[in-house]
């Protein structure tokens, strides 16, 4: 069992009635120093095995912010004291008690570098979600799903990410290397029917955003924790009920799934450093997508840096 410390996930676990980190598999259970406290297999009277240094589990760097553990994935000492120094991004919504949240988090099976892309794109969103999500209606509409030109421009690209204008419709913000933020501009409604400018009304005002941590598994594989504040007609989210909410944001990624799977195996066979030979993006509605794609052969080297016994190659997709 001692071997199984090096590759068991204790993130899988629980925290047992004593406030101890308790391992799924065989109840092994851990201090916050990493120190084993307790083997159940091991005899009460001794030996106490469990003061092995084979016992014990690496201690990473850790904080919770927005009701989610961060961690820095170094047990080196300098690291010690690093969140002290960097602080995940702080998004003022996921604090604010004004604001209804509801959340969900999935596994998709498509890489971080597409799930990026695909929640930055709003030219996809009338013909992968046809039906499932409604766009506003285009002044001249070409096709049956009305996609129209959409003008999308970002600022300056650095190691931190890059902001995104979309117009009347708000910002999109990159915040290196795992968040896409999406805020309405905010506007409100004075009771008539029109929509007014909320600077002249702020009291007024009616805001919504979208949140997506976007965090790396493995090649070819993603995890997605989604977030919707919003701080008007709140009572939606507490009349529904949570599964209703939950199916209807699931039937939404599984629209555009394998069409994703597929995309990334594209890209790959052109080598994700060189995208653009297999990405054709004349129009500024991609201008999100390739402010992204820059950010990570700048600053990434165009792919994940997967270490240990990963590799870079997808998995079988049979």
């Amino acid at each position: 069992m001692l071997a199984l410390i090096g590759w068991l996930r204790l993130s899988e676990g629980r925290i047992d009635q004593w406030g101890r980190l308790q391992c799924v598999y065989h109840g092994w259970c851990f201090n916050g120093s990493g120190n084993c406290n307790f083997i159940p297999q091991a005899p009460p009277d001794g030996p106490p095995v469990y003061t092995s240094k084979r016992a014990c589990a690496a201690v990473y760097p850790s904080t919770v912010q927005h009701d989610i553990v961060w961690f820095w994935p170094n047990t080196d000492p300098q690291y010690k004291d690093i969140i002290l120094k960097k602080q995940p991004p702080f998004i003022p919504e996921l604090d604010d008690p004004s604001y209804i949240k509801m959340s969900i988090s999935r596994d998709l099976p498509y890489g971080y570098e597409v799930m990026i892309e695909n929640l930055m794109d709003p030219a996809h969103v009338p013909y992968a979600h046809y039906g499932i999500m409604r766009t506003r209606e285009p002044k001249v509409k070409g096709d049956r799903e009305g996609g129209s030109p959409v003008e999308l421009s970002i600022k300056k690209v650095d190691r931190d990410g890059f902001v995104g204008d979309q117009g009347q419709f708000g910002i999109n913000k990159f915040i290196a290397p795992c968040f896409s933020y999406a805020h309405s501009s905010p506007v409100v409604d004075p009771g008539d029917g029109a929509i007014a400018d909320a600077e002249k009304q702020p009291s007024m005002q009616r805001r919504q955003s979208l949140i997506f941590f976007c965090i790396p598994v493995s090649p070819g594989n993603s995890r997605l924790i989604s977030v919707a504040p919003t701080n008007f007609n709140v009572w939606i989210m507490k009349v529904v009920p949570r599964f209703i909410l939950h199916l209807a944001i699931n039937k939404v990624l599984d629209s555009d799934l394998y069409l994703l799977h597929l995309e990334e195996r594209k890209i790959m066979e052109n080598e994700s450093s060189n995208w653009q030979k297999a990405c054709f993006v004349p129009t500024k509605s991609d201008a999100f997508v390739v402010g992204f794609r820059k950010w990570l052969h700048k600053y990434a080297g165009g792919q994940v840096d997967w270490r240990g016994n990963h590799g870079g190659a997808l998995p079988n997709s049979s």
